[in-house]
């Protein structure tokens, strides 16, 4: 009797969690929003999360504001950062954080509140998208397990939180949608599915263009997996995920060309040289890895800490898997792959594969150091986490996902407190666009400096035009950046006019409507131009180089050949729904 009871109580629990189970995966879009508001309740402020590089982001942001209310969408310049020189980061940088970020502080009044709540919306939609992903391939309660590692990673919370890698986390949380993406491509290769795919990847692209290359080459070995060792070959399904990357480059070159052709523009390859971005000095051992937070080093406030759950659990993955699981050769190919590639990353990310870095330098440093790889091995291993469901019979599983959520969200729900006290701005205090940004510069490594700025001011230019040889008097009738600034000068001698701006590709001075050569080779890297004795109208401006067109051109023939290809299968489809049947 006893045991008959036992019996019930055990199947009652075991079916209530299986019920659990369904609830969830029935609302998972209420559980996940449950998680998020675990994970960011700090973030629901106006005030900014102190870390390292959250005030730089806020400078981006407030750049991107400024460049909108001129009526320059792109931003490739910033018209007012320090001392209103300028800088032309998103000529170079990814720029779709500060772009949502600027849209929602539109919304909220308040450029913090835009950052935060793209934060929240990143850790939001790192689990949807990694639970809608590890379930396609594991099932549901291994997509829920895999969606709670992937949240309360220590890393993805410590990038939000104390470390400031906004655009990397955010390029993060979007991650598992790509690769969905792709197997959905693959799997189904419908035109729709390859829209999706082709828009995911340049959205990954306009996030994280370093991620986004490492992302080609693992897709690609995904998809051979899939197509080798799944249970159907689709031979146009590959051929269709495949056309995906470059339709996305295609999309995303409106930003990628100029960033490609006109990187010797920018001081990028000497400040690479420096220590404190020279990817030598930057390697982990495989304890900070897979144990300890990395408290030694150049960047002593970042953590590279996996997890103590993520490694224990991940690691009997591969070991139960590789060893005792025999029921599908397909999720041991895949849990096979996602060993390799997480086992791959500790290796790169460790000293000993300096030699590799070496030996691919030329693309390799560019990273500037090998913890940009970590996230790669968080999402490789959360997946891992996932897989280990899969090993308990269907009716263990709901209870193992119920436990494993659990350990996830107690071991690392601490990670969210933030290390130092966050940073409040006074009401109004930011409203002057140009006027805060003129006070602050850039806050990174200064790497997209001009490379005609031989010396930088440390103190702002008294005057943002000045006359250096000859005598004459400048009136600006017009001081709006995108619009052009609108002079008119009387020299009543030969002058060399200098507007105290760092020179950059795309920047023009038009004299009485003629184009005016232009002068920069000085030690400030200052727009000069010379005017005869007289009467002018002058106007500087800053337009588009060949590079940034033709990016625009490609981009728009792009969408442009997409929407065709989609208007044709619309088509017919409709005429093959209308047309009669013929005998």
């Amino acid at each position: 009797m006893k045991n008959d009871q036992s019996e019930r109580i055990s199947a009652g629990i075991l079916q209530a969690l299986e019920n659990l189970v369904v609830v969830f995966d029935r609302y998972w879009l209420l559980f996940f929003m449950v998680l998020a508001g675990l994970l960011t309740w700090r973030l629901w402020t106006d005030a900014l999360v102190s870390n390292h590089d959250a005030d730089v982001h806020l400078i981006r942001v407030v750049g991107v504001l400024r460049s909108w209310q001129e009526g320059y969408f792109s931003c490739r310049w910033y018209f007012d950062v320090g001392f209103g020189q300028g800088y032309p980061l998103l000529n170079y940088y990814a720029p779709l954080f500060y772009y949502l970020s600027a849209l929602f502080a539109l919304l909220f009044h308040h450029p913090v509140a835009g950052m935060n709540t793209v934060l929240v919306l990143g850790f939001l939609f790192s689990g949807i998208c990694m639970y809608f992903f590890a379930r396609e391939l594991f099932g549901k309660p291994a997509g829920l397990v895999a969606a709670v590692a992937y949240m309360f990673a220590p890393y993805h919370i410590w990038c939000a939180y104390h470390s400031g890698y906004f655009t990397m986390f955010l390029a993060a949380s979007f991650l598992p949608f790509v690769w969905l993406s792709f197997l959905r491509a693959y799997q189904n290769p419908g035109y729709n599915r390859f829209l999706l795919a082709t828009g995911s990847f340049a959205i990954l692209l306009l996030m994280h263009i370093l991620l986004s290359w490492v992302c080609i080459v693992l897709l690609g070995l995904f998809l051979a997996v899939m197509y080798f060792e799944g249970e159907c070959r689709h031979h146009r399904g590959l051929i269709v995920a495949g056309l995906a990357i470059p339709a996305g480059l295609g999309l995303a070159a409106f930003f990628i060309l100029p960033g490609l052709m006109e990187g010797g523009y920018v001081s990028i390859s000497a400040v690479l040289k420096q220590q404190q971005f020279d990817y030598h000095y930057h390697f982990l051992t495989w304890k900070q890895v897979l144990w300890n937070a990395w408290t030694n080093g150049i960047h002593s406030e970042h953590s590279f800490m996996l997890g103590y759950a993520h490694v224990i659990v991940g690691g009997f993955t591969l070991v139960l898997f590789l060893f005792f699981y025999h029921q599908s050769r397909k999720i041991i190919w895949l849990v096979s792959l996602f060993g390799f590639c997480a086992l791959g990353f500790v290796f790169i990310m460790s000293r000993e594969s300096v030699g590799l870095w070496d030996s691919l330098s030329f693309a390799f440093r560019y990273f500037q150091g090998s913890w940009r790889f970590f996230y790669f091995l968080v999402f490789f291993v959360s997946l891992l986490t996932g897989a280990f469901v899969v090993m308990f019979s269907e009716r263990w599983r709901p209870l193992a996902a119920i436990v494993l959520m659990a350990i996830f969200i107690i071991l690392n729900i601490g990670h969210t407190t933030p290390s130092r006290a966050p940073i409040t701005f006074e009401k109004g205090s930011i409203n002057n666009y140009a006027e805060w940004l003129y006070e602050r510069w850039p806050g990174d490594g200064m790497e997209y400096v001009p490379v005609w700025v031989k010396r930088i001011l440390p103190f702002p230019p008294k005057e943002k035009f000045s006359i250096l040889k000859g005598d004459g008097r400048i009136d600006v009738v017009n001081g709006r950046p995108r619009g052009g600034y609108g002079l008119r000068v009387l020299a009543t001698r030969t002058c060399l006019i200098s507007f105290n701006h760092w020179y950059f590709p795309g920047w023009k001075v038009f004299v009485d409507g003629k184009e005016e050569q232009i002068h920069y080779e000085n030690d400030f890297g200052y727009i000069m131009f010379g005017l005869l004795p007289g009467n002018h109208d002058v106007l500087i401006r800053f337009d588009d180089t060949p590079p940034r067109t033709t990016g625009k051109i490609i981009s728009l023939a792009t969408v442009f050949l997409l929407f065709i290809g989609w208007g044709v299968l619309f088509f017919r489809s409709r005429q093959r729904i209308f047309s009669p049947d013929i005998p």
